[in-house]
């Protein structure tokens, strides 16, 4: 499995945009939602991707009773796919790009490398597919620069009803290019 060749420590540290910080830019939450909701997702989101992670490192579950349902779609998902995982939350840095991320997990399934990124929402309507193609596009361009060859990208999206949904997204390199140079222009790269 590929590794990160640094720490959490040295690569938070590193100024640099990611493609979270961009669209963190882009794409705001709705100002009717409050901000109590708004934490609470992240909580349940850092809380799925962690057992995820877990299970792809040990092949072993471990959640808190709340968010249990999460993992119920993430094992119906491995047990119908049953992917060979090459990468777990892996950090890249590149400075030519500009650009630092984490990828949540890159595997083969069918003969394919697939980057993913995994999601809790609820609802997945055509403003975050949009914002899921120029995140994933990015992280596409991250990988291929460390020449990790991906041939699809996907999310897979656990609900609280036990459910996922595995959604191809498609790779748009001049959007996701497009993004990088301007925020890259308007910030400095940081």
């Amino acid at each position: 499995m590929l590794k990160s060749m640094m720490t959490e420590e040295k690569f938070h540290n590193i100024k640099m945009s990611s493609p979270t910080k961009i669209l963190g830019l882009m794409f705001q939450p709705p100002k009717d939602i409050p901000e109590v909701v708004l934490k609470r997702a992240a909580e349940r989101g850092k809380a799925v991707h962690a057992s995820i992670e877990k299970f792809i490192n040990t092949g072993k579950i471990d959640i808190s009773f709340e968010y249990e349902i999460f993992m119920v779609g993430f094992k119906e998902w491995y047990n119908k796919y049953r992917p060979i995982w090459m990468a777990s939350e892996l950090m890249i840095v590149n400075e030519e790009l500009g650009l630092k991320g984490i990828i949540d997990t890159i595997y083969e399934i069918d003969g394919k490398t697939v980057l993913c990124d995994f999601k809790t929402n609820s609802n997945i309507d055509e403003d975050a597919k949009k914002r899921f193609t120029l995140q994933l596009s990015m992280y596409k361009l991250l990988a291929e620069a460390e020449v990790i060859h991906i041939d699809e990208l996907r999310i897979l999206n656990v609900n609280k009803k036990g459910e996922f949904k595995y959604i191809k997204i498609e790779y748009d390199e001049f959007a996701a290019r497009s993004l990088m140079y301007l925020y890259n222009y308007v910030n400095g790269g940081k």
